[in-house]
């Protein structure tokens, strides 16, 4: 993949790291410091985020 300065001007809510958008992993991140409420763990059973490539 070649990447010069147009394809860099992209919205950052649409660039993915490893097949997950950003504001995904956001919310991933965000419900995973929230571990220890229901909501942060359903938020997280919702959003899918139990792949192991989430955490490489």
């Amino acid at each position: 993949m070649i990447l010069d300065q147009n394809s860099l001007k992209v919205d950052p809510m649409s660039i993915s790291i490893i097949g997950i958008p950003i504001q995904r992993m956001m919310v991933g991140v965000i419900s995973l410091m929230n571990l220890n409420s229901r909501r942060g763990l359903n938020e997280i059973k919702k959003q899918g985020l139990y792949r192991p490539c989430f955490f490489v």
